[in-house]
């Protein structure tokens, strides 16, 4: 399409038929082909901020989420996109931009008590008034406009046509997405008609009436089907290899190359790493990473994030050390462990009840309870000690040949989590909570207590990884178990999660974990120094990070 400046060109269409994609598209928020030129001048595509820099602004239909900022005021809400004209050597005139903003506030009859009121105290009309004085302040050349009255009153509707006609008159292009007929009629100067991605329309001057729009609406074809169907199967191996790769189960795939590669690597330098003594400690490291990474998993299902899993580590060490000790009975090895476990599930109900009820990211909350834990173990054992049972460290460590009984139990657990997150109510829940928690809460998901369980979970299988390394260490000692926090976070993303919620396996943390206590292991034989093990690790991470993103974003 072509337009020129002072005009309103309105784009109509039965919903889902590119609308909408295309006015994002113009304003850089989304993946384009094509070229888009302003003023005479070629503006990037999928460029929010050189779609700015050329002067385009997007008024978007969801203005809660994309289009105001709720904690700052009407004037902060209103300059944000002209600072620069009201800043010199980059510090703002305040009161420049409070004149300016006042200005609007009368011009646009934004109904507030003042300028520096609160702009999610407004209504909804008053607030679509103020993201309106954006484009107005920031001078734009082109405003997008998608549902520019969407849930607001008629009279708010009366004065934001006011205003757009006005921002027309001024010499700059409006181009408006509606689905309300009427009000494109009495808007625009030209209605183009989307049709299944293609303009099968156009209507200017008289022509543009409800009657019109809705007959080239409803009768509208593409005339380029037979293109159409050849993009269509040229793109179905395209879109299925996107679909494959944005798959749950594919990293668990990349990860199983990487273990085997890199063990080719470290064995083809030094053939003591395939040695039994050193498969077993890979796999039992392994599996005190993997039982922590499950914990942090069900977290992250939700959306959420647990810090607190390293120094869980660290006190079950030292509450294992005043039962778990050389000639302790078989009763106080047991209420050791339970008091091991009753901890770990008082620390994820706490957690877990600040982020769901006491409305704290997980981020503050965790990282509270991570120094308050921390503090108790130095307090109960301010230097390592409590030795703890060789009977003890020899059964938790029983091995099936080269393979510990431990990493056994991992990988069955891994499965029972898979199989229960995919089958079962609880396994849906928790993916639904961190798809759409709203959502899930409106098909009757318990949203508070499938947050809270998450965090229990998570405390208690951190506590089971604890267990491992009560076998491993032998002692006491609260200073132990810090580096689990990052390990389980790592083995977690290598797995293929998502840290925004509801995407992951639990196979894929399982060798997530074993390819981090491998590359630990292989630094050693290939002669490097232990910085290399952080080094290979976050490189990791962020190529994972990257790669697993990019085929997710492609994918939709």
């Amino acid at each position: 399409m072509s337009a020129r400046g002072g005009e309103i060109v309105g784009i109509a269409g039965i919903t889902g038929n590119g609308q909408s994609d295309f006015l994002r598209s113009l304003a850089g928020l989304g993946n384009a082909r094509g070229a888009v030129t302003l003023d005479g001048k070629t503006v990037p595509l999928g460029n929010p901020g050189a779609a700015r820099s050329a002067g385009i602004i997007y008024l978007s239909p969801d203005r809660q989420h994309e289009g105001l900022f709720p904690s700052l005021s009407v004037r902060e809400n209103g300059t944000i996109s002209a600072l620069s004209r009201f800043a010199n050597f980059g510090v703002v005139d305040r009161s420049l931009e409070r004149r300016q903003m006042e200005a609007q506030r009368v011009d646009l009859n934004i109904r507030a008590a003042s300028i520096e009121q609160n702009v999610a105290t407004l209504s909804g009309g008053n607030q679509q008034k103020t993201i309106l004085s954006r484009a107005l302040l920031a001078q734009a050349s082109l405003v997008l406009a998608e549902e520019p009255t969407a849930g607001v009153d008629v009279g708010a509707r009366a004065e934001i046509y006011r205003i757009l006609r006005d921002v027309a008159s001024r010499g700059t292009l409006v181009v408006i997405v509606s689905s309300d007929i009427v009000e494109l009629e009495g808007l625009c100067d030209r209605v183009l008609v989307f049709s299944r991605g293609h303009v099968v329309g156009e209507l200017s001057g008289q022509d543009v009436n409800e009657a019109n729009i809705g007959r080239t609406m409803i009768t509208a074809t593409t005339h380029r089907k037979t293109d159409q169907q050849g993009r269509d199967r040229s793109g179905t191996t395209r879109s299925w290899l996107r679909m494959v790769a944005a798959g749950d189960y594919v990293p668990s795939f990349v990860l199983a190359g990487l273990i085997v590669l890199l063990g080719l690597v470290a064995s083809g330098h030094n053939i003591r790493f395939v040695s039994g003594f050193n498969i077993e400690k890979i796999l039992f490291l392994s599996a005190a990473l993997a039982f922590v990474s499950f914990g942090q998993m069900c977290a992250v299902f939700t959306g959420r994030i647990d810090l607190s899993v390293g120094p869980l580590i660290g006190l079950s060490l030292v509450i294992a050390s005043f039962f778990l000790n050389e000639g302790a009975g078989m009763g106080t090895i047991i209420v050791g462990v339970l008091a091991v476990f009753g901890v770990a599930a008082l620390v994820g109900l706490t957690n877990g009840t600040l982020v769901r009820f006491g409305n704290f990211t997980s981020v503050a909350a965790t990282l509270g309870v991570y120094i308050i834990i921390q503090g108790i173990s130095v307090l109960l054992r301010p230097y390592p000690d409590g030795a703890i049972s060789a009977t003890v460290m020899d059964t938790i460590k029983a091995t099936i040949g080269s393979i510990p009984v431990v990493f056994i139990v991992a990988l069955v657990l891994a499965i029972i989590l898979e199989v229960g997150l995919r089958y079962s109510r609880w396994g849906m829940s928790l993916r639904a909570v961190g798809s759409n928690e709203k959502a899930a809460a409106h098909i009757g998901v318990r949203t508070g207590w499938t947050v809270v369980g998450a965090f229990i979970a998570c405390s208690l299988l951190t506590a089971l990884g604890g267990m491992m390394v009560v076998a491993q260490l032998g002692i006491g000692d609260p200073n132990q178990g810090i580096e689990y926090t990052l390990g389980s976070i790592a083995a977690v993303v290598l797995g293929g999660a998502s840290l925004f919620g509801g995407r992951g396996s639990f196979m894929g943390v399982l060798l997530g974990a074993v390819l981090i206590q491998e590359v630990n292991s292989s630094m050693v034989f290939l002669g490097l120094s232990q910085a290399w093990q952080y080094w290979f690790i976050g490189l990791l991470t962020l190529i994972a990070v990257a790669v697993y993103s990019q085929a997710r974003s492609a994918s939709h």
